[in-house]
């Protein structure tokens, strides 16, 4: 597994030296203790067999672990990674996440509107949120291809 990451988008995996930068600045962790990129990257490095890879599509992307890790070992670049594998593996993308791209396709939005959303916009005074048809195109065009990928990567 090391190799194959470190192959395939973590060149500098074995640069870590476990000193949990990644994990206290992660957003992620701050909302869900049992997604610790220190302790993904450990289970990693020490060859651990069962190393529960979902745990990946947790990671936001927002950058903040890579931008402080004083080893450059790019912890979010190990969960792309960790991804893409599972991707190739034929593992394939958690159903909730498929679910998110479905929902860009249609709304434009990751995620679907809860049903009383617009009835407590409308309560507190605010417009409708929703995207207008040019700004729907535009998020079409940049998932589609998301899409086709993954799909093509799944076979």
């Amino acid at each position: 597994m090391k190799e194959l990451l470190m192959r395939n988008g973590a060149p500098n995996l074995m640069r870590c030296i476990q000193c949990g930068t990644c994990t206290a600045g992660c957003t992620v962790y701050e909302l869900e203790q049992s997604y610790n990129p220190r302790r993904f990257i450990q289970t990693i490095l020490i060859g651990e067999t069962k190393i529960d890879m979902k745990k990946a599509w947790l990671c936001s992307t927002c950058g903040i672990c890579t931008e402080r890790c004083p080893k450059e070992v790019w912890p979010m670049n190990v969960m792309l990674s960790a991804r893409g594998l599972m991707v190739q593996n034929s593992e394939g993308v958690p159903e909730e996440r498929m679910k998110s791209l479905v929902s860009l396709l249609e709304s434009g939005f990751a995620f679907r509107k809860r049903k009383g959303l617009k009835l407590k916009r409308s309560s507190l005074g605010l417009p409708e949120f929703s995207l207008d048809g040019k700004q729907l195109e535009e998020v079409r065009a940049l998932v589609k291809p998301m899409v086709k990928k993954v799909l093509k990567m799944g076979d």
